[in-house]
C-alpha cells in the first residue's frame, strides 16, 4: 500500500548514474524510452551522471532532454559513498 501511494505521490525520478565508466548507444535507448514513459505519465527524469556519462550525453545532445547533470568528483573507483556535487 506504502509502495503504491509513493508511485502515485511521485513527481520525479533520480537515476545515479555517478558510477557509469562507459555508456553506449543501447543504454542512451533505454534512457530515451523511460524518460517518454515518465513524461507520459507526468514524471520528470533527472540523471546524476558521471563525468563519462555526462561527456558521451552531451555529446549526443541529450543532457538537457535528459535532465542530466555532472556529479563533480564522483569518480568510479572512488568511494561509493562520495556524492560529489552537481554540475548542470
Amino acid at each position: 500500500m506504502a509502495t503504491q501511494r509513493a508511485r502515485e505521490d511521485a513527481t520525479s525520478v533520480c537515476l545515479d548514474g555517478r558510477a557509469v565508466t562507459f555508456i553506449d548507444s543501447m543504454a542512451i535507448s533505454v534512457l530515451i524510452t523511460a524518460r517518454n514513459r515518465l513524461v507520459q505519465i507526468g514524471i520528470d527524469l533527472r540523471i546524476e551522471a558521471s563525468r563519462v556519462m555526462f561527456r558521451t550525453l552531451e555529446i549526443a545532445g541529450l543532457v538537457d532532454a535528459l535532465g542530466a547533470v555532472e556529479v563533480v568528483g564522483s569518480d568510479p573507483s572512488g568511494d561509493p559513498g562520495d556524492l560529489g556535487h552537481a554540475r548542470a
